[in-house]
């Protein structure tokens, strides 16, 4: 899940004024929303493609493509899935808005909420129509979707076949999915769905000034920055400047002083004795810290980040929803602040790396730890070692 920020209304009414005459433009963050709430948007795609495809990858990565385009969309980070169905998968499983399971609110890029949670998205009805583009600007006509109003492939008429089922973007009816079908042939918009995205607060304009600091501080401290260590059950995040990005993540540290300390005497004097101050998570990463990396570096997951006991056990904090390529990740009820469980020592430091390369869209094989072959266990597993310079 991307976190987003909630901007206040300070604005004049000559600024009113002139906005209103300004073009459309997507809305990211709905109106009435508080920090800490979390929900899906949606948009239909104002370029077109044909529905000759089998593959639905093929449609996620081409509303993928749309999204990428909107500068307000590419900054959220996010995931987007097509609402279309193949033969080998339905529409609700391919965007992870199954009714088995509750979901979040979903919005257009209007500012209007077409439907409360996944059972409602799929109940026949929408709240409002599902008619705005990527621009934030109204579309009326066909779009391809290869789905009937339960969110299921339609027989016959999926995407790949030759005349798949079609919805009318206007509607909120059970004609906003299958209204009826044409030849696959020709070009239609798709409907596009975001991954789950958290409204966070705006940071203070104190902390945008901050950041100026910070880098000075970082320039003068690169050479003297303190070695992080990253516990296998993730126990342990430091981060040794003491001043910590503004990410989606916020890893609260305190002090560990004592420099030069001894080392300890059950260990042959071989290990413990740390020569630098450093600072040391206050807390266990927690499940919803996990989720937001999962949501970021997870979709298709080669790299196994997420263990599906997390969902199936009791202990575990979160669960998974969707298709490989799509995979959207929550936390369990009252489980969010709790510690994530079920972590090796792998994700432990793939979770370090990402931390290190800024979050987001940072690399998770490089950076604080170097690790290689591209495979869950890396290739050089049982040689890694902190790299020198890392900050986390």
């Amino acid at each position: 899940m991307t976190r987003i920020f909630a901007f206040p209304l300070l604005f004049s009414a000559t600024f009113v004024v002139a906005m209103a005459a300004a073009s459309a433009a997507p809305i990211t963050v709905p109106t009435g929303l508080n920090i800490g709430d979390q929900y899906r948007l949606a948009f239909v795609t104002s370029t077109r493609r044909d529905a000759t495809s089998s593959n639905i990858a093929d449609y996620n990565n081409f509303v993928a493509a749309v999204a990428a385009g909107r500068p307000e969309l590419s900054a959220l980070g996010t995931t987007w899935a097509a609402i279309g169905s193949t033969a080998s998968i339905d529409a609700r499983d391919n965007t992870a808005t199954n009714p088995s399971s509750l979901g979040v609110p979903i919005y257009g890029l209007d500012d209007i909420r077409i439907a409360h949670d996944n059972p409602d998205l799929w109940d026949s009805n929408l709240l409002a129509p599902l008619n705005t583009d990527q621009n934030g600007s109204p579309v009326a006509g066909l779009v391809w979707t290869g789905t009937t109003i339960s969110g299921t492939s339609h027989p016959g008429g999926y995407l790949g076949a030759d005349y798949p089922l079609l919805g009318l973007s206007y509607a909120s009816d059970t004609r906003w999915t299958s209204w009826g079908q044409d030849n696959a042939l020709l070009d239609r918009p798709i409907y596009a769905i975001s991954g789950v995205l958290t409204v966070v607060p705006e940071p203070s304009s104190w902390a945008l000034a901050g950041l100026g600091l910070v880098f000075m501080l970082l320039v003068a401290w690169r050479k003297s920055r303190a070695a992080v260590r990253l516990a296998p059950i993730m126990v342990l995040a430091l981060c040794v400047t003491g001043i910590c990005p503004a990410e989606a993540v916020t890893i609260p540290t305190v002090l560990v002083g004592n420099a030069g300390n001894a080392s300890d005497p059950l260990t042959g004097n071989l290990y413990g004795g740390v020569s630098y101050d450093y600072r040391i998570g206050a807390t266990e990463v927690t499940n919803a810290q996990y989720a937001e990396f999962l949501n970021y570096k997870a979709a298709a997951d080669p790299l196994g980040l997420y263990n599906t006991s997390m969902g199936s056990d009791p202990r575990g904090g979160v669960t998974r929803s969707g298709v490989s390529g799509s995979f959207t990740y929550t936390t369990k009820s009252n489980m969010g602040n709790k510690p994530v469980n079920y972590v090796s020592w792998y994700d432990s430091i793939r979770f370090a790396n990402w931390l290190n390369n800024g979050q987001g869209l940072g690399d998770t094989e490089n950076g604080a730890y170097t690790l290689l072959g591209g495979t869950p266990t890396p290739s050089n597993g049982l040689s890694v070692t902190r790299n020198s310079g890392a900050t986390w």
